[in-house]
């Protein structure tokens, strides 16, 4: 593993250890590089199936996707038996479309680095992917065996497993049909909104498909595709990789399990074309995909947080920073949460009204730094919330000093002065990774009344003092807006 790539990886680690409010963008940037990805090294298999298998599979099931799903294919869904090569290709154009409008600040340069990034550490662990800026169904059969075998999964469901996948994947094709995909995706303006909208057309297939499965009495194989769609499905023996792998694998659950969850809760409220109207009308957050019953296509917010870290990045010296300042919902937290005991997690929560994050990154040098606003539901809640992260940041550090990664950490959390605020902590977090290279992540969390300001720094120097200046400033921005 390269410096670049290790220094890449402790990055990204650190942000999830204790910010638990970081973009989940950056866990491809930590986890993308070939040699720092704990899926690359998973090679292809044989082909599952072939082009002629795939062509009958699909034209069996034409009629039971338009049963369940409720409308009729215009033409045949057009297919592609893909490399992994290929999928980083299309999946690349399909990130770059979205990418603008959820990053307003980064160049052209920038979006493309970032959408293949993404598409190539996506590429190992999908079994078939619908593009529809090119209308086309890309079957990943070599992807099939050695993601079962990692998963645990026995090989005599393979042949159904493989009807599951294309049957979700036609879904989509009758998604992007009657709603046309595309300009949706991208005119999302938020992360937050983008996940929404994500879990909706997902959880969708997903009821579409296990539908299906249970017409053709495959109700073992829904299971197993289930389990494989769950956290925990997949065990990795180094520590810190593992720790990665839990968190995406929540993302993945509450994708596509959450989404199932969500979309059969107003099934059962309305019936098909209840479906379809949530699908033209996405939910604007994801809280409501965990809590069907608040669903609503659109949401004011009472307040215009984002203002509120506008421009805050200057606060941290002039560089070519990667800029977004995005809302953190509920998915995403109980994402960046996902080692923390459930009870706690539930707990913590419940104490959030909203948090707004600013993440400002630059590549070379690779620094990062982040501030976030929370807005939380009482005064009292900040203590509980700041103690419970502080205990996840040691339980976390420990599960990670195991790595062969990494070759030592330290870590030092203590109180320190503010005058006239609630509560000010400090966190510093030193990795020094095998091989050389060495991170120190400063932290802190301020608190006044109902707002708590988090600060984090990687790779920058953070004194005391310019950390309680930020948090004035934030402070004053929360006064002025009404947000106490």
């Amino acid at each position: 593993m390269s410096k670049k790539s290790r220094t890449t990886l402790t990055v990204a680690l650190l942000g999830f250890l204790c910010l638990g409010v970081l973009g989940v963008y950056i866990i491809g940037r930590g986890l993308t590089n070939r040699r720092g990805n704990a899926f690359a090294a998973l090679p292809e298999g044989a082909p599952a199936y072939t082009e002629k298998q795939a062509e009958e599979i699909i034209e069996s099931l034409i009629p039971l996707v338009e049963k369940h799903a409720g409308r009729k294919f215009t033409e045949r869904p057009v297919f592609k038996i893909a490399s992994r090569d290929d999928l980083i290709e299309s999946l690349s154009s399909d990130l770059e479309a979205q990418m603008p409008a959820l990053m307003p600040s980064a160049t052209a340069v920038q979006i493309e680095e970032l959408a293949r990034q993404q598409a190539t550490f996506m590429s190992p662990v999908l079994l078939g992917k619908y593009e529809f800026l090119d209308n086309t169904l890309y079957l990943l059969p070599r992807n099939v065996k050695p993601l079962m075998e990692l998963a645990g999964v026995d090989g005599k469901y393979e042949d159904s497993l493989v009807k599951l996948v294309i049957a979700h994947e036609m879904v989509h094709v009758l998604q992007n049909q009657e709603l046309l995909l595309a300009p949706r995706l991208s005119s999302l303006k938020s992360i937050e909104a983008g996940q929404a909208f994500n879990c909706t057309i997902e959880g969708h297939a997903v009821l579409i498909q296990d539908a299906i499965g249970g017409e053709l009495g495959l109700d073992d194989a829904v299971r197993e595709l289930g389990s494989m769609m769950s956290a925990g499905a997949v065990k990795l023996d180094d520590s810190l990789l593992e720790m990665f792998n839990n968190i995406i694998a929540t993302q993945f659950e509450q994708i596509y399990i959450g989404g199932r969850k969500f979309m059969e809760y107003h099934f059962e409220q309305g019936g098909t074309e209840r479906l379809w109207d949530i699908l033209a009308a996405p939910p604007v957050n994801t809280a409501m995909i965990l809590n069907p019953e608040t669903y609503a296509p659109e949401l004011e917010h009472e307040y215009d947080y984002a203002s509120i870290l506008y421009g805050l990045e200057s606060e941290f010296g002039d560089r070519d920073w990667l800029i977004q300042n995005m809302q953190v919902g509920e998915i995403m937290l109980r994402t960046v949460y996902a080692t923390m005991p459930k009870e706690d997690m539930e707990r913590i929560l419940s104490k959030y009204q909203h948090v707004q994050t600013l993440v400002a990154q630059q590549a070379n040098p690779l620094v990062m730094a982040n501030i976030s606003v929370c807005h939380l539901t009482d005064s009292k809640s900040a203590d509980d919330i700041i103690d419970t992260l502080d205990n996840l940041a040691v339980k976390n550090m420990d599960a990670i000093k195991s790595s062969p990664m990494v070759e030592s950490v330290g870590l030092d959390q203590e109180d320190f002065d503010f005058t006239d605020v609630d509560r000010a902590r400090k966190t510093v977090i030193r990795v020094n990774a095998v091989g050389g290279g060495s991170e120190i992540t400063l932290f802190y969390r301020i608190v006044r009344g109902n707002v708590m300001v988090e600060i984090m720094t990687v790779g920058l120097e953070l004194t005391d003092l310019k950390a309680t200046e930020i948090a004035e400033l934030v402070f004053l921005r929360c006064s002025e807006a009404g947000i106490r």
